[in-house]
């Protein structure tokens, strides 16, 4: 399985190379700072511990208060949106689940390899959290997305990985 690892993630490099080149209004070679982040975790860099800790407290506070409103406004599309999604994940509460939810329905990026990269994350977090409610949403989204981005594959890994998807189909 390590090599089938190091073949996708060398796979995924090539492709994602072609992808920059070709990207409109982005000069050879230059990747959002979104893309640059998740590729670069991707890749082994390790998510900020401490930020996840900060994030989870704080978006934690919000949702024990009951502040839904500001906790949602709280997660917006950008460098800190994994560390939210990571951290919502690690809160494990229904509340932290309904609102990862709620981001699957909005257009966080115009870019559709950021907005993969956005769902990638919110389909981890969802996973972490055993969120199979979540999987309807999911697959709709795994429909809408462009085939010709290489991580629509993890992407369909990701919804695969959930406790509840072979019912699902069976359903």
């Amino acid at each position: 399985s390590t090599v089938v690892c190091v073949v996708l993630a060398g796979t995924l490099a090539l492709a994602l190379a072609r992808m920059v080149r070709r990207q409109p209004g982005m000069g050879r070679g230059e990747l959002s700072p979104v893309c640059r982040q998740h590729f670069d975790l991707f890749q082994g860099e390790p998510l900020d511990e401490q930020a996840v800790a900060r994030e989870g407290r704080r978006l934690g506070q919000l949702l024990s208060k009951g502040d839904l409103v500001a906790a949602e406004a709280a997660i917006r599309p950008g460098l800190q949106f994994v560390v939210q999604a990571k951290a919502l994940a690690d809160l494990g509460t229904l509340a932290a689940g309904r609102l990862l939810e709620r981001q699957l329905d909005k257009r966080l990026s115009e870019d559709p390899l950021e907005s993969l990269w956005y769902r990638l994350d919110l389909a981890s977090a969802l996973r972490a959290l055993n969120r199979s409610q979540s999987l309807p949403a999911l697959l709709r989204l795994a429909d809408q997305s462009p085939t010709d981005i290489p991580l629509a594959s993890y992407f369909a890994a990701e919804v695969c990985g959930f406790i509840g998807y072979g019912g699902l189909l069976k359903d």
